[in-house]
């Protein structure tokens, strides 16, 4: 005999206990996160993806050098000294990855970094472009959403984002990323915790439906979150610590838990050479 079903309430749904998963939610990718969570697709979204491009090796940066275009610059804002640097992004179409690897999404934003000459590219010179990018992947993730039955209506329109929505956050959200990637793990840390600060962006929650595979999609990413919310260095192997703070930093930019997960690495890292 068939069981009577209800939908959920939102009241419910935010005070579920959401167990710990320890890996990334089947079928969610991070650039996918703000539209389950959120109901809408913003900026840490964004740079997850494009971050998610420099862990696979499709984009690799550097800083920027003394003498070079982007070096490193000593600015003074009311009142207070602080260095303004930027980045040079290469683009690698076919970068060795290991075999049977997932090709991550939206390998479109590599014609974002691309020049015409094949030569790296300074991060501030792409900034204007990744407004269209941001614009195309919120359509791109509420298109697949849409397709795999995670959500039953369009939110967009809805209730669109307040000024809180900028694209000055996405830009702060990605060079957290870079800055994390840039060097040693220490470097990572300092970087990334101070980036993260500069991402919050305010969201307005429009009403959208979620049907049971967008449910079970949300679950699955709350128990994952949970994990990069709450996780301590003595969980974490130092041997292993290299490959999965990489793996998992787009999730836990998406997920505006950068401070916590690079700090976690600083502890990890602690008194090894």
């Amino acid at each position: 005999m068939e069981q009577p079903t209800r939908a959920i309430t939102e009241p419910e749904l935010l005070a579920t206990n959401y167990a710990v998963q320890f890996h990334p939610p089947e079928g969610v990718a991070p650039r996918d996160v703000g539209l389950l969570l959120d109901r809408q697709t913003g900026p840490r979204d964004l740079a997850a993806a494009i971050i998610g491009l420099v862990v696979t090796g499709y984009l690799t940066i550097r800083p920027a050098d003394e003498g070079e275009p982007g070096a490193p610059i000593e600015v003074k804002k009311r009142g207070k000294k602080r260095e303004e640097k930027d980045f040079f992004v290469t683009v690698d179409r076919d970068p060795k990855r290991p075999p049977h690897a997932r090709e991550p999404d939206s390998l479109w934003l590599l014609d974002y970094f691309e020049s015409a000459d094949g030569q790296p590219v300074l991060l501030s010179a792409v900034k204007p472009g990744l407004r269209e990018a941001f614009s195309r992947l919120e359509t791109e993730v509420v298109q697949s959403a849409a397709e795999r039955d995670y959500i039953d209506i369009d939110p967009r329109g809805r209730k669109a984002p307040t000024g809180g929505l900028t694209f000055g956050a996405v830009f702060a959200a990605l060079l957290a990323g870079l800055l994390a990637l840039a060097g040693s793990p220490l470097a990572w840390i300092a970087a990334g915790g101070a980036g993260a600060l500069g991402i919050t962006v305010g969201r307005v929650r429009g009403p959208m439906g979620r049907p049971a595979e967008g449910t079970a999609a949300y679950f699955r990413t709350m128990g994952f979150k949970r994990y990069i919310d709450t996780a301590e260095a003595n969980q974490i192997k130092v041997e292993d610590a290299a490959g999965i703070f990489s793996r998992y930093l787009p999730w836990a930019i998406t997920f505006g838990a950068a401070d916590h997960w690079t700090g976690v690495f600083k502890d990890v890292a602690a008194g090894v050479d």
